[in-house]
């Protein structure tokens, strides 16, 4: 069985790349790239965090390139592109312990607080 997350996202990404007042295309393209992971055992924690991983490296390329992280507005544009990105990918998976280590790596505060 054949399983894969599919990211994708608006091509405003390319407004990153550019000055802080560029203007982006009305019509841009939507990017979509496909992370499989049937070699993976997303039910323990190892294999859900190498999926997490792997997530975050579509995501990057999917919203990329990376902005200098001198220019502000674009560098938080691009980690909010690839935080969504990996949110609605966790959210498709749907599998309790992808989205548990998901939760605790965007809040460590909150979940050493839970247990």
């Amino acid at each position: 069985m054949f399983r894969a997350v599919i990211f994708a996202t608006f091509a405003a990404a390319t407004a990153l790349t550019g000055a802080a007042r560029a203007q982006v295309p009305v019509s841009a393209p939507e990017k979509q790239i496909a992370v499989s992971y049937p070699d993976l055992d997303i039910s323990h924690r190892a294999g859900a965090a190498e999926l997490i991983t792997r997530m975050h490296a579509a995501a990057a390329q999917a919203c990329g390139p990376a902005p200098d992280i001198r220019q502000l507005a674009p560098s938080r544009a691009y980690r909010q592109c690839i935080s969504d990105a990996v949110a609605r990918g966790v959210a498709d998976v749907n599998a309790p312990v992808v989205t548990e280590l998901f939760l605790d790596s965007a809040n460590p505060g909150l979940a050493v607080a839970a247990r």
